[in-house]
C-alpha cells in the first residue's frame, strides 16, 4: 500500500508563484487587447498569450515530421528485437507482443518513407539522422535491457510529443502557411486512400497512428510497473492504419461482389438466391416433356393398331 504525503511547501510556494504569473499574464492579454485596438487606429500592434505558458509554439515543418520519425522508428525495432530474441532463448510465446512491437516500427518507417516524398532531405539531413539514430539505437538498446517499464514510458511520451507536433502540422496546413497537395503515393497505397487525398489526409491518419503507439507503449509500460510481463497480457494489435487497410479491403470487395452480381444480372444468369427456383422450373420442364413423349407413343401406337386391323379386314 502507497501512501503519499503532500509537500505542503513547495505546493504553496508554486501556488504563489502561479498566481503571481498569473496577474501578469492577465495585465499583459489587457494590455495586447488595447494594444491591439490602438494598432487598428494608431498603428501599433502588441501580439497577446498564444499558450498558457506565454510562449508561443514552434512551427513545425515538414522537415521537422521527416527527421521526428527518424527517431520515432528506433523503440519498437529495439523493443521486437529483444522480446524475439527473449522468446527464443526462453521457448515461449511473448503474447502478441513481438509482431505489435514490430508492425510499430515498420509503421512509423512508412511515415518515414511519407514524408521523404513530400520534403527531399539534404545531405547534411542525412548524416545528422545518421549520428542522431547511432546514439538514440544504442541509448535506447541499454535502456530497454535495464529497465523495459522506463523504456516504454519513454516511447510513450515521446509519441505524446509527436502528437502535438502534427496538430501543429494540421494547424499549419489549415492557415495556409504549408502547401496543402496531393497526397504522395506511397501514402495512397499504404494507406489505401482515394485518389483525391490529399497531404492533410495524411498527417491526421499518421496523427492517429502515433496516439496508437503512445497507447500501446502506456500500457506496456503499466504491465511492468504492476511486477508482470508483456506476455501476460495480449498485445492490442492493429494499429489505425491496418483498420484503415482492412476497411479499404472490405469496401472493395463488396464493390467487386456488387459489379459481379451486376454482370450476372445482366447475362439473365440466375444468383444464389433463384437458384432453387430456376431448378424448380427445369424439373416442372423436363417432366412436360417426358408427358409429352409418353402421349405421343400412345398416339403412335394407336395408330399402328388400327391399321392393322384394317390389314385384317
Amino acid at each position: 500500500m502507497w501512501i503519499r504525503f503532500p509537500v505542503m511547501g513547495a505546493r504553496n510556494a508554486s501556488t504563489v508563484a502561479l498566481d503571481a504569473k498569473e496577474q501578469k499574464e492577465e495585465e499583459k492579454v489587457e494590455t495586447g487587447s488595447a494594444g491591439g485596438v490602438a494598432g487598428g487606429i494608431g498603428g501599433t500592434d502588441d501580439k497577446a498569450i498564444v499558450s498558457y505558458w506565454g510562449i508561443s509554439p514552434g512551427k513545425v515543418t515538414k522537415e521537422d515530421a521527416m527527421m521526428l520519425e527518424t527517431v520515432a522508428a528506433v523503440p519498437g525495432m529495439v523493443g521486437g528485437m529483444l522480446l524475439h530474441c527473449k522468446s527464443i532463448r526462453r521457448f515461449e510465446h511473448s503474447g502478441g507482443w513481438i509482431k505489435a512491437l514490430l508492425e510499430e516500427a515498420e509503421n512509423e518507417r512508412m511515415h518515414l518513407m511519407t514524408f521523404m516524398e513530400v520534403a527531399k532531405p539534404r545531405w547534411y539531413e542525412r548524416a545528422l539522422v545518421f549520428a542522431v539514430q547511432g546514439v538514440f539505437f544504442n541509448a535506447y538498446f541499454l535502456g530497454y535491457l535495464v529497465s523495459p517499464k522506463f523504456a516504454h514510458r519513454v516511447t510513450g511520451y515521446l509519441e505524446e510529443e509527436a502528437i502535438h507536433s502534427y496538430t501543429e502540422f494540421l494547424k499549419e496546413l489549415d492557415a495556409g502557411r504549408i502547401e496543402n497537395g496531393p497526397a504522395p503515393a506511397i501514402a495512397v497505397d499504404y494507406w489505401q486512400l482515394p485518389p483525391e487525398a490529399t497531404l492533410r489526409d495524411v498527417v491526421v491518419i499518421v496523427r492517429a497512428d502515433e496516439a496508437h503507439h503512445r497507447d500501446v507503449n502506456h500500457f506496456a509500460s503499466d504491465i511492468h510497473y504492476q511486477g508482470h510481463e508483456l506476455k501476460e497480457a495480449p498485445a492490442p494489435l492493429g494499429s489505425s492504419s491496418g483498420i484503415i487497410r482492412l476497411q479499404r479491403r472490405e469496401e472493395d470487395a463488396s464493390e467487386v461482389n456488387d459489379e459481379y452480381q451486376n454482370q450476372r444480372t445482366e447475362k439473365h444468369l440466375p444468383n444464389h438466391e433463384s437458384y432453387e427456383n430456376q431448378r424448380e422450373r427445369n424439373n416442372d420442364r423436363c417432366a412436360q416433356e417426358v408427358n409429352q413423349k409418353q402421349k405421343q407413343k400412345r398416339n403412335d401406337k394407336h395408330k399402328i393398331e388400327g391399321r392393322l386391323l384394317c390389314v385384317g379386314d
